[in-house]
């Protein structure tokens, strides 16, 4: 059966103007093989889903399109909301950095200074410079175009009668003024397609850009950057494929060991999720790998290839054991101190998936040699639950 993506007006000539709330992959695919599609994407969604680490390898994919006839363009908007996001994602990190240096020279009795030590690390440094130099270097790096809002293609009277007729990406919600940031980049990467004369395929998981989507003749939008790069790898699917059955046959040993290593490194930063009527001090502990394997129904998307390897995504499922450690105090009403009362080490075996990515040389055989994997970020939780004195 043909995977659903959203949005896609069919016909010939950019004059038709007719849309349809869906296309299979295989139409999407078609529109690329007829070479419509003049550029790609993405929304802060994508980079959210990221971690806003440029160098992950579905990022750094788009590179391919470089010197092609595919342009890789981002909205003004896009950018700036990027860059703001990784700037409090900055500003987050050196201050629990500060922090924890800080506690380690009081515990350590070191005779160093922590504005010292902070500014030896780099941790005082400018944190928005830095969000943009990160990002001007990533938009550099693969050859990608910045869409101004002031194109041409933002119209007043158009945001005005958007809002006020809650017309997409605006709605009835009452916080649909927060949409006016999506509704400029919108108009204006939907203005350089109609001035390229072709069609703009967006990757965006936002439901309010696919909404969009569905009233123009322009935009395609697909929820993930995994399936939208595999159908400009289209002549790479067999090696996929065979990859994919390899090692759900336990054949590729080489990738299967590299994606266990990588699993185990994911889990080794996680945090603690629990409850109790006292007050309570978490700590993680041990993990580690129980078991994994190719999530049912996942598809090797091609996010790029070149004459010696090939890069590929796909889903697992994965098992594992963690274990955390739990301090439980009542506060003294005399001395207004907290008291502990109970220590407790407890266990969980938890199932999650997560998509990986992975490089493989392009050789013959069942086994070709995984060159490097890594595993999609993002903040991996585990809940225990609610915690109580053993009496």
């Amino acid at each position: 059966m043909s995977t659903p993506f959203i949005a896609l007006p069919l016909g010939q000539g950019v004059a038709y103007a007719r849309t349809m709330p869906a296309v299979t992959e295989h139409e999407l695919q078609e529109l690329v093989d007829a070479g419509r599609i003049s550029g790609i994407t993405l929304d802060t969604t994508e980079f959210h889903h990221f971690n806003y680490h440029f160098e992950s390898k579905g990022l750094a994919a788009l590179g391919q399109f470089n010197g092609t006839d595919i342009s890789v363009l981002f909205s003004e908007v896009i950018i700036n909301e990027v860059q703001g996001h990784l700037r409090d994602q900055l500003t987050e990190t050196a201050e629990k950095a500060r922090s924890g240096i800080n506690q380690f020279l009081k515990e350590w009795r070191s005779q160093h200074e922590l504005a010292d030590v902070i500014a030896h690390v780099g941790i005082g440094a400018d944190a928005s410079a830095r969000a943009k130099e990160l990002t001007d270097d990533f938009v550099q790096k693969i050859g990608a175009e910045i869409v101004p809002v002031d194109n041409g293609s933002v119209q007043i009277r158009e945001l005005h009668d958007r809002y006020f007729s809650a017309q997409a990406p605006f709605s009835q919600s009452a916080e649909k003024k927060n949409e006016f940031p999506d509704a400029m980049a919108l108009l204006s990467l939907q203005g350089w397609a109609q001035q390229q004369q072709g069609m703009l395929l967006a990757v965006s998981s936002d439901g309010d850009w696919a909404r969009f989507a569905e009233g123009s003749p322009h935009l395609v939008v697909v929820p993930k950057i995994g399936p939208a790069l595999n159908v400009f790898n289209r002549h790479d699917g067999v090696f996929a494929a065979r990859l994919l059955a390899n090692l759900r046959g336990h054949a590729a040993q080489s990738l299967r060991a590299a994606v266990n290593r990588e699993l185990e490194r994911f889990i080794e930063e996680w945090q603690v999720e629990a409850h109790s009527d006292f007050y309570l001090d978490s700590e993680s502990g041990f993990s580690a790998i129980d078991s994994w394997e190719v999530k049912p129904g996942t598809a090797f998307n091609v996010l790029a290839s070149d004459d010696e390897s090939l890069t590929v995504s796909f889903d697992v499922s994965v098992w594992a054991e963690f274990e955390a450690y739990f301090t439980l105090s009542v506060r003294d009403s005399i001395d207004r101190d907290y008291v502990q009362i109970d220590r407790s080490t407890a266990s969980r075996l938890e199932q999650f998936d997560v998509t990986i990515e992975a490089t493989v040389a392009r050789e013959d055989g069942d086994d070709p040699e995984a060159l490097d994997v890594e595993a999609e970020k993002w903040n991996l939780t585990v809940d225990f639950g609610y915690i109580k004195p053993d009496y």
